[in-house]
């Protein structure tokens, strides 16, 4: 019964039940998702990502395309704003 051992039985049952978590570190924000409207599972959603070194260490994230599914499809103001910025990109990439 000792405080720390509560403290990780509360976190693996909040990870267990949940699926989407945002952990707020010193450099910002990120957003763990294990779903992605427009897009589905995680599976499906590492189909539609490139690797992409950060810090050293290499991740994978969302492709243009992949991200453009999912910001049509979640249809939030801030969303529709964003596809202006993906077109941009897409310009400035030549496709």
């Amino acid at each position: 019964n000792n405080p720390l051992s509560r403290v990780r039985a509360t976190i693996a049952a909040t990870l267990k039940s949940g699926l989407n978590f945002t952990l707020s570190t010193v450099s910002g924000d990120i957003d763990l998702l294990g779903e992605i409207t427009g897009l589905g599972s995680y599976e499906v959603v590492h189909r539609l990502s490139s690797p992409l070194t950060v810090y050293r260490r290499e991740i994978n994230v969302l492709s243009l395309d992949g991200l453009e599914r999912a910001k049509r499809a979640a249809g939030r103001m801030k969303d529709l704003l964003d596809l202006a910025e993906i077109l941009e990109i897409r310009k400035q990439r030549g496709r």
